[in-house]
């Protein structure tokens, strides 16, 4: 059984008359793989909270009258509306609800580092404008990243961009090296942003006009992804509370790999001049500890949207 196919039937779970062949398949799919075990204990927690405390009424078609549905049926209906928000991606608070209240989110899509350096990619790219055609990319690995940070494809900053970017704190500047809020922001998965010590409670805040077009994903790179070395070396941010001018809406919930995580976080902001700037907020609540420093890193946090084409 692969994951789709577990997806496509993991309701049948909730049926206590469910195939018991189907359900061992389940179980034993769920003892291979993390992610559908988590999905599956997601919808059965928001199953839980979606189940009507009373039974609505169903008519028996053979003598009709009126009997109250059934519990498993009643448990199958709210698990499989669940399915249908969860396969949508619509942002639902009973689908992660925490005691704070706040809807937590997992990553919608996940990209692992490119196998290539910075400078292979500009060398690579230099080919390509040269010969007008791709050049022979096995072994780069996925360019998904570079193409995110240095391409040149339409995105949401064609027509949105960030006024200002600022930190809680940072780490004061080695050398020729700075730390400073502005570098979770620039393009440059090599340059970073990084906490004084272990960071939580430390934060970013982006600040919008009231013009900007519409954000409805954050994407994250975190750590300091330069090298795989570096990245263990310093601490990850585990979990991120989002606020939207100063009020907590999410947290984000971040794997602990050198990727680049894309979070569905709704429809945020106005996409009109006549409001005034707004905010997003990021605090850091957990970190993945370094193996050699203390100090947490963001190398990039950036937006993706809607109303720009």
């Amino acid at each position: 059984m692969d994951c789709k196919e577990f997806r496509d039937i993991v309701t049948d779970l909730f049926d206590k008359d469910v195939d018991p062949s189907t359900k061992a398949k389940c179980e034993r799919h769920m003892g291979e793989c993390s992610e559908c075990k988590k999905y599956y204990e997601d919808m059965l927690a928001a199953a839980e909270a979606l189940r009507p405390k009373y039974s609505p009424v169903a008519e028996n078609k053979e003598t009709g009258s009126s009997l109250p549905m059934p519990h498993s049926s009643l448990f199958k209906v709210a698990a499989s509306l669940v399915g249908i928000l969860m396969l949508s991606g619509i942002a639902l608070a009973a689908y992660h609800a925490k005691s704070a209240g706040q809807a937590v989110i997992e990553p919608l899509s996940i990209h692992a580092m490119p196998k290539i350096t910075k400078a292979e990619w500009d060398r690579y790219m230099k080919l390509l404008d040269e010969k007008g055609e791709p050049t022979d990319t096995t072994g780069y690995g996925d360019l998904t990243v570079y193409k995110d940070l240095y391409g040149c494809s339409c995105s949401w900053y064609c027509g949105g961009s960030v006024k200002s970017v600022a930190a809680s704190s940072h780490l004061q500047r080695i050398g020729a090296f700075s730390y400073e809020a502005g570098n979770a922001h620039d393009f440059n998965h090599e340059t970073v942003w990084a906490t004084k010590g272990k960071g939580i409670g430390e934060s970013l805040t982006y600040t919008f006009e009231g013009g900007c077009p519409r954000i409805t994903k954050v994407k994250i790179l975190s750590g300091h992804v330069k090298n795989e070395e570096i990245w263990r070396a310093n601490s990850r941010v585990k979990r991120l509370r989002m606020y939207c001018d100063g009020k907590p809406i999410a947290t984000l919930a971040l794997q602990d790999s050198r990727t680049l995580q894309t979070f569905n976080v709704g429809t945020l902001g106005y996409n009109d001049s006549t409001k005034p700037d707004w905010t997003l907020r990021f605090e850091i609540l957990d970190v993945y500890p370094g193996t050699r420093y203390d100090d947490t890193v963001i190398a990039e946090l950036y937006f993706d949207g809607i109303d720009v084409h």
